[in-house]
């Protein structure tokens, strides 16, 4: 039998608590929906483009992920409008979410009703969740999902809670279909078994199986589509560890070579992507151990192993990965939710002890989230002064306003030259997919990496209308003119008999990337596919 906390579970008060923790994250959330419904400068990011332009084709799966985020873009925009606010509004709601699940995590793990608040205050601070909340990515419902996963497997794993598997089930299949890592959440668990097998209290085996089965229909999907299309998820995702049988040949990688700096940078980014909560985290696993020493109740041991192991499992399983290939900085930030509730405990616990070191990081975390709200009308204000702030990237999200107004001009003139329709190309699928969602018409755009640079394919070359490998797909744009963007002139000219390269269209975020104009579209021939084609010096 497990050891109970000496903080009684008694709900006379919760109620109480709730309601303030649910206002103040009510709060933050109404002020990032009215800034993205009416003061948000920003348009739509690459990858946020694309995953719009997934929620025009919906399916069971997509080419690097699961189907989620398009599911979601779907339904939102299907109620908010097919604007930039109905694609982003969902990231602001998950990350509620997420700050009311790690503060009942916070909860139900110390069994103490004052965490609540200061978890979910040390959620709503991670600097790494600031653009989840704002831009409608896979990470912010992802780390939702993850954190919810893990307060339903507590309950699961230590409370003989029956309907709790079932809740685990149903976020675990939830998170993955955002993210493949959600399939570190069962070893984490199962770490915790082996470490703290006493606090163990698991339900029937028929609510077991039941969750078990709940959590692999969330694979399905996933599972279905890739076996309809020769496993592409696993060989993008071996491809972003340039490995062999990955979408990208070893041989024909970025130039970058290894590093034995992508450890220490992959450590230099967590610890920045998560302070100052990972700072006061850090502070409650002292406390446990300062706890240990006193011989305290050992839930409070148990409590603090459970967390750690559901957040080490991705920040251990990136940090082999670092020293493998680059970790981008948002791979492992599901580490920082179970992080939240440890932090919320040991701003109580620390409070309690008159803790000087818990207090500072406390007030940190508070101004942080305070800094963070007035960035979001800084923003705008900075974006119409033209004015870009050095830490924060806005260039990534501005701009296409104008590159589309200008793109529509050149189509415009093209399509009077040549009098016939002109069509839009690009190397990168980010790119094809923002002109997707801001030229008029909101027109079919192609994307051409596989058949130029490193040849890795993209979503665009699965789907029939898009994939320029189809014979069909090449016949309706024969002879047709383009707007071109990047790549290398005499690539294109191998494909267009014509091309002439053009001045940098207004809003163009990324100078490097050359512009075209090209006449009589000839077709991508079969020689002219994939990573043995086009010279590498058309990649993006």
């Amino acid at each position: 039998m497990p050891d109970d906390h000496p903080a009684k579970i008694s709900s006379k008060n919760d109620g109480r608590a709730w309601t303030v923790v649910l206002a103040v994250v009510i709060g933050v959330t109404l002020l990032r929906l009215l800034w993205l419904a009416l003061l948000s400068p920003l348009t739509l990011i690459e990858d946020e483009a694309h995953y719009w332009e997934w929620s025009r084709w919906l399916d069971w799966s997509y080419y690097s992920k699961g189907p989620g985020v398009g599911w979601l873009i779907a339904l939102s925009t299907s109620l908010l409008g097919d604007n930039e606010f109905g694609v982003r509004a969902p990231a602001a709601i998950w990350a509620a979410i997420g700050a009311v699940g790690s503060a009942g995590l916070a909860r139900s793990v110390f069994r103490d009703r004052r965490v609540l608040l200061p978890a979910a205050v040390c959620w709503l601070a991670i600097p790494a969740f600031q653009p989840l909340a704002v831009l409608m990515t896979i990470d912010g419902p992802y780390v939702a999902c993850y954190t919810l996963a893990a307060w339903a497997a507590w309950h699961a794993l230590t409370r003989r809670s029956g309907p709790a598997w079932l809740g685990l089930g149903a976020c675990f299949a939830l998170a993955f279909i955002f993210k493949y890592t959600a399939a570190l959440i069962p070893p984490a668990l199962l770490a915790f078994a082996l470490l703290r097998p006493r606090r163990l209290r698991p339900a029937g085996a028929g609510w077991i199986a039941a969750g078990m089965l709940l959590g692999l229909a969330g694979l399905a999907p996933v599972i279905i589509w890739n076996a309809q299309h020769d496993w592409d998820s696993l060989r993008h995702l071996l491809g972003h560890l340039g490995v062999e049988g990955g979408d990208v040949r070893p041989s024909s990688g970025d130039g970058r070579g290894w590093s034995p700096l992508w450890p220490l940078e992959y450590l230099g980014i967590a610890i920045g992507a998560g302070s100052p909560t990972l700072l006061l985290a850090l502070m409650g696993m002292r406390n446990a151990a300062i706890a240990r020493r006193e011989r305290r109740p050992r839930g409070i041991r148990g409590g603090v192993t459970y967390l750690l192991c559901l957040s080490l499992a991705p920040l251990a399983f990136y940090a082999v990965i670092s020293l493998f290939t680059r970790v981008e900085a948002n791979w492992h930030i599901s580490a920082y939710g179970p992080l939240a509730a440890l932090a919320g405990w040991a701003a109580v616990e620390g409070a309690a002890r008159r803790d000087a070191g818990v207090r500072v990081a406390w007030h940190a975390c508070v101004i942080t989230l305070a800094v963070c709200l007035l960035a979001l009308p800084a923003i705008t204000i900075a974006r119409a002064t033209a004015f870009d702030p050095p830490l924060v990237p806005l260039g990534r999200a501005s701009g296409m306003r104008e590159l589309s107004s200008a793109a529509d001009d050149r189509l415009r003139t093209l399509r009077e030259e040549t009098g016939l329709e002109p069509f839009v190309m690009t190397i990168h699928y980010g790119r094809a997919s923002q002109l997707a969602f801001y030229l008029q018409g909101r027109p079919t755009t192609y994307a051409s990496s596989s058949h130029f640079g490193d040849g890795r394919r993209t979503q665009y070359d699965i789907w029939e209308a898009t994939d320029l490998a189809r014979l069909d797909v090449n016949q309706r744009l024969l002879d047709r003119p383009a707007l071109l963007f990047s790549g290398v002139r005499r690539d294109w000219e191998r494909v267009f008999e014509r091309v002439e390269p053009i001045d940098p269209l207004p809003g163009e975020n990324k100078p490097d990337r050359q512009a075209f104009v090209a006449y009589g579209f000839r077709g991508f021939p079969p020689d002219l596919g994939g990573p043995d084609g086009l010279t590498r010096e058309s990649a993006p």
